[in-house]
């Protein structure tokens, strides 16, 4: 699925040039004025939109329930990722903790049941890895 920007951009731009002095055999050199007007927003520009509502009566509304459904829509998909990223966090900590409990419970075990060489290096080594990930997830957020 291809994201989007969070900004939305709708430029909406009108260029005019008008020709002054023709220059058509009087000797005078050919003039242009250019007026540039540049827009950025969810909307068009209140001119252009205007001359929207001029041509068909009602556009205008049409255009700013369009720009507000994808406002409301942008923020309802923004919201939903929060979520799935807010609940990937939990389940990676919840079944981190359970493996780290398991690796610790088969070292106790295994060295109660005479491999205490195995158990420590079991348990020892799972309790270490566990706290280093922690530490270092720990200083990476800061």
């Amino acid at each position: 699925m291809a994201r989007r920007k969070n900004q939305q951009r709708a430029p909406a731009k009108a260029s005019k040039a008008a020709a002054t002095n023709t220059g058509q055999g009087n000797g005078n050199p050919l003039q242009a004025v250019e007026m540039r007007r540049h827009f950025q927003g969810p909307i068009p520009h209140p001119d252009t939109l205007q001359q929207y509502e001029l041509i068909h009566p009602g556009s205008a509304e049409i255009i700013i329930g369009m720009a507000a459904k994808e406002q409301a829509h942008r923020h309802q998909m923004s919201n939903k990722a929060l979520r799935a990223e807010t609940r990937e966090a939990t389940m990676g900590q919840v079944f981190a903790f359970l493996l780290g409990t398991i690796v610790v419970l088969s070292g106790t075990y295994a060295a109660v049941n005479g491999h205490p060489v195995f158990g420590g290096l079991l348990g020892g080594g799972g309790l270490a890895s566990l706290l280093s990930v922690f530490i270092i997830g720990r200083r990476r957020g800061k």
